[in-house]
């Protein structure tokens, strides 16, 4: 890991996606890089990433992500889709 920069892993459905992130920026730059390779014109707000089962805030930066789960290089996160919630009668 170069300074200000970790390599992650995506998983998606399909191609996974793997880069160097810019620690200071918001978990939402990955997810965003990761949906426009899987679904390009997506919902965003439709998905979510999650790191061992947990579900992540897009709006924290990776770098606190690191200092909390201890992330390296080559962590690996997973891209879910979130049911869509339909309200009936």
């Amino acid at each position: 890991m170069s300074k200000n920069k970790i390599r992650l892993v995506v998983v998606t459905t399909g191609e996974d996606i793997e880069g160097e992130f810019n620690i200071n920026e918001p978990l939402r730059v990955l997810k965003m890089r990761a949906l426009a390779k899987e679904q390009p014109g997506a919902n965003p707000e439709l998905f979510h990433l999650e790191f061992n089962d947990q579900t992540l805030d897009d709006g924290t930066k990776i770098e606190d992500y690191i200092q909390q789960y201890g992330w390296i290089d080559g962590t690996v996160l997973e891209l879910v889709s979130q049911p869509e919630v339909v309200n009936g009668l």
